[in-house]
């Protein structure tokens, strides 16, 4: 090889190399491409979109339960009695509980679902339910009592016998113990005096 065609080989290698070089790598890429505000929104969407301590609070209710349930159509005559069984399991790793209900009401086959979890911007649990006695939805959201085991709510929701179409309630889940927990719900009649709507006692079969 004479000594001209080695030299242009050695330029063509340096310029190869250092246009290589200067190609930023694709992390690099990303890097720039995502400036300090961008970091910081996709550090608060995935704080946002993580499960945390204040959603395995709910992971006491998880698994197959039996229940008994006290309805007061009116406040002044003893309440309509039933019997059921509900199924609860975890949606999106441990985001979302599902609920679902079977039994009977007034004689007729009762089936609901519910689904509740804790927004991590909101600070609170919150939750919707739906079921065969009604074509609306009951939504409610409230904050865990540590002391006493008690998830508090408030909402609104369709009321049939009033014809109200946001009934104001307020509810408790309280946990007895891990294999035992009751939901209550009070509704304020016109004149402002607190009633129960409904009572369910829970105990776990699996």
């Amino acid at each position: 090889m004479n000594k001209k065609l080695y030299a242009i080989l050695i330029l063509l290698t340096l310029a190869a190399h250092s246009a290589f070089a200067a190609v930023p790598s694709a992390d690099a890429k990303r890097e720039k491409a995502m400036d300090p505000k961008m970091a910081m929104m996709m550090e608060k969407c995935m704080a946002y979109a993580t499960a945390n301590e204040n959603h395995k609070v709910l992971n006491v209710f998880v698994g197959q339960w039996e229940h008994t349930a006290k309805m007061w159509m009116d406040p002044a005559q003893p309440p309509m009695e039933s019997n059921g069984t509900n199924t609860n399991e975890w949606l999106y790793n441990g985001k979302f509980l599902k609920q679902t209900a079977k039994g009977q009401v007034m004689g007729m086959p009762f089936e609901g679902m519910g689904i509740t979890g804790y927004d991590n911007i909101l600070k609170k649990y919150v939750s919707f339910w739906l079921d065969t006695m009604g074509t609306g939805f009951m939504m409610a959201s409230g904050t865990y009592d540590a002391t006493t085991k008690t998830i508090k709510e408030t909402g609104a929701m369709p009321n049939a016998m009033t014809g109200e179409t946001a009934q104001s309630f307020r509810a408790e889940w309280k946990i007895i113990d891990n294999d035992h927990y009751t939901y209550d719900v009070f509704i304020k009649s016109a004149d402002g005096k607190e009633s129960p709507m409904l009572s369910l006692s829970y105990k776990r079969v699996k």
